[in-house]
């Protein structure tokens, strides 16, 4: 897999203080949080929307342009198995792409049918297991080349909702994902492929997030429908329209974020990395050391942790521990300063909004209303302190 990201520089970021509510069992109020020199971040530009998209196979409710289009509701499916001697691919044509915008793309399909960011301990639906993105420099303008391909990037035995890679393809005119077999994990009645892909333009900026965190991440911040995802809701305030991958699962700990962090950022060629981690911690001492280890290995891989508050939930055995939790979140954000991005205040968020968005008042889930919420409080901090708004 390629995973060759040029080092980006970048100053970073303006924050206000934060301040969580005091309710009757809440958090203290916070400390002051440092103001910091606020830079926009280059635009990392979406070059696939409209390109003519081929398929070898699809099914009869879908179309090779659906995987590329404006409507995260939508989404390309093979409706057939892929194998070895049948493969399912899908190609797009940028040949009417300047040649500059194109000699480096960033990649990232995703397929979130699964929930979870690595279905490995369930069943996976409708994912690519075994495939290779390849490139090909035959002229655009008709069908997609025969023959030709060269492979840029390659997993096997994928279990993962999503893929990034930072491909180099001076010269190409055609790129494919090209599917050999589905996830090993795959359930029963769901033997196609269906994905979702965005390519930009990545020769100047690799404006790309990876937001990792426990359920409330997997239920809030994927790719929705048009105007609700994250990238759709920065670009109403910014020109950037970031790539972005949901890596959220159920129960999460910081400590088994920890246990994953390494091969996460190995597999993520972007810049931003979320660390939305707590709901499920208990003791204070503990979920700083996996912090701060967390934050230390995303800093030494040359990305950019981005730290939110922990969300607010009224179910009683929560409250008064995420009250301490964000005491911790607090400190962090004075021990790292300049070094960590002060994310949203999901706590507050939340709390502000508890009559409506949770569908009981000792619910540890936010409903659709408080997941809307949180992605939108997400697009606002990236607008306001990474994107110099």
């Amino acid at each position: 897999m390629s995973t060759r990201a040029t080092p980006l520089a970048l100053a970073f970021v303006a924050a206000s203080a934060l301040c969580c509510h005091r309710a009757e069992s809440g958090p203290s109020p916070a400390d002051p949080v440092p103001e910091r020199d606020s830079s926009a971040v280059a635009r990392m530009p979406l070059i696939s929307r409209g390109m003519p998209a081929f398929a070898n196979h699809s099914s009869s409710s879908s179309s090779p342009a659906s995987a590329f289009d404006a409507d995260y509701g939508t989404a390309w499916s093979s409706g057939h198995k892929p194998t070895p001697d049948d493969p399912d691919w899908i190609a797009i044509d940028l040949s009417s792409v300047p040649a500059a915008r194109r000699s480096t793309v960033y990649s990232v399909w995703f397929n979130e049918a699964g929930y979870q960011y690595d279905s490995a301990e369930g069943s996976s639906y409708q994912l690519p297991g075994d495939l290779e993105i390849q490139s090909n420099t035959r002229p655009g303008g008709g069908r997609p080349p025969s023959d030709g391909w060269v492979t840029l990037a390659s997993r096997k035995g994928n279990t993962l909702s999503s893929g990034a890679d930072l491909l180099h393809v001076d010269g190409a005119n055609w790129l494919r994902l090209f599917c050999k077999a589905n996830a090993p994990n795959t359930g029963q009645m769901n033997f196609v492929t269906t994905i979702q892909w965005d390519l930009f333009d990545g020769h100047e900026s690799l404006d790309a997030w990876k937001f990792i965190g426990d359920s409330i991440t997997a239920n809030s911040m994927g790719h929705k429908k048009t105007n609700d995802s994250f990238n759709q809701l920065v670009a109403r305030h910014v020109p950037n329209f970031p790539a972005f991958e949901m890596a959220g699962h159920g129960f999460w700990k910081a400590s088994t974020a920890l246990a994953a962090i390494d091969a996460y950022l190995a597999n993520f060629p972007g810049k931003f990395v979320g660390l939305s981690l707590g709901t499920n911690d208990s003791d204070p001492d503990t979920y700083r050391a996996d912090m701060t280890k967390l934050i230390d290995r995303v800093i030494a891989a040359g990305k950019q942790p981005v730290l939110p508050t922990i969300p607010y939930t009224g179910e009683p055995n929560h409250v008064p521990v995420i009250t301490k939790l964000n005491d911790v979140v607090r400190q962090l954000y004075t021990q790292y300063a300049t070094k960590l991005v002060v994310g949203p205040d999901l706590y507050q968020v939340l709390y502000d909004g508890r009559a409506t968005m949770f569908d009981q008042p000792a619910d540890l889930h936010p409903n659709e209303a408080g997941n809307a919420a949180i992605r939108r409080a997400w697009a606002d901090a990236a607008a306001a302190r990474v994107y110099g708004k």
